[in-house]
């Protein structure tokens, strides 16, 4: 523990150093209310102007509900590319024995800090980076990696398989890769509709688990968290598991009716062509194709031990 000590407290100095700037008057109020009135006012108030503006809430606790589908325990050190407003790292620290999350955006990384002097967290730790080219840690590190909502700055031409083969050096044997990422073919982008929130470029289902399989990983699980993978997921749905998607759309989608009018008014476009979507696939027994037009995708993978890590190799 005093070596991750010692590493946090270097990278808070260069964060702090590097991050004197503050984007607009906004963030500046954002964090200033963050550390005299609490961090949780200040997330309230930011989401009650975002909601405001016809926005949606930028995340809660729900956004890391996926982290009950992985073995994780007090043995698990985690590392968190993109902390987002810091639900994701904090409900990992309660699990995990020790979490790093990276993001290249200041403002985030010293909101989590702040969230963690006020929730006394003693296990997290939060690093700024101006981008992912040249991430602080020695290979084979990590139990865990997750991989959401960074920010690749710096790296316009950074690929998919290129983070994925940085996570797997990263990674132990056996380690485990948590990937949240957008569907080249979701409706959304088909019609023009969506924009492409990541700053890597976006594969099929198909795609993103021959890139992993290339780079050394193997034993897939891949879900839907829906309605939409970059906002805060109600359901996370087994893709390849045609039973539960059946089951889903016939008898969770109904409940989507009955949502909040600002989640509704939000997700207006994409519930109502995925309405249409739906009828059509339960009348023609299509059900297995929605795994090809979902929005995104959350991706578990674990790295092959090394007698079959032959793809890697290659």
């Amino acid at each position: 523990m005093g070596r991750s000590r010692k590493m946090y407290t270097y990278f808070e100095t260069v964060w702090r150093m590097r991050g004197t700037k503050i984007a607009n008057d906004e963030m500046r109020e954002f964090l200033r209310v963050a550390e005299s009135d609490g961090w949780d006012r200040a997330l309230y108030d930011y989401s009650k102007a975002q909601v405001a503006r016809n926005g949606t809430v930028p995340e809660d606790r729900r956004v890391a509900d996926w982290k009950y589908l992985l073995p994780l325990s007090r043995n698990t050190r985690a590392l968190v590319l993109g902390c987002g407003w810091g639900a994701t790292p904090i409900a990992l620290s309660e699990t995990c024995g020790t979490v790093y999350a990276i993001d290249s955006t200041w403002e985030k990384i010293a909101f989590l800090s702040a969230r963690r002097r006020q929730q006394r967290i003693d296990n997290l730790y939060a690093i700024y980076v101006r981008d992912g080219s040249n991430l602080p840690f020695p290979e084979k590190w990590f139990d865990m990696v997750c991989v959401r909502g960074f920010r690749w700055a710096g790296t316009q031409s950074v690929r998919v398989r290129d983070v994925v083969r940085r996570v797997h050096s990263l990674l132990n044997e056996g380690g485990i890769v948590y990937l949240s990422l957008g569907n080249r073919l979701a409706f959304q982008h088909l019609f023009r509709r969506g924009k492409n929130g990541s700053s890597l470029p976006l594969h099929t289902i198909y795609g993103y688990r021959r890139i992993l399989e290339a780079e050394g990983f193997s034993e897939f699980q891949f879900y839907a968290p829906l309605p939409h993978y970059d906002g805060i997921p109600l359901f996370y749905v087994p893709l390849e598991d045609t039973h539960a998607l059946n089951f889903f759309l016939r008898h969770i989608f109904p409940l989507l009716e009955t949502v909040s009018p600002e989640v509704r008014r939000a997700y207006a476009f994409e519930y109502a062509v995925a309405k249409i979507g739906v009828r059509l696939a339960l009348l023609f027994k299509l059900t297995g194709l929605a795994k090809v037009f979902v929005s995104g995708f959350s991706i578990i993978a674990k790295k092959a031990a090394r007698g079959t890590d032959t793809a890697h190799a290659a």
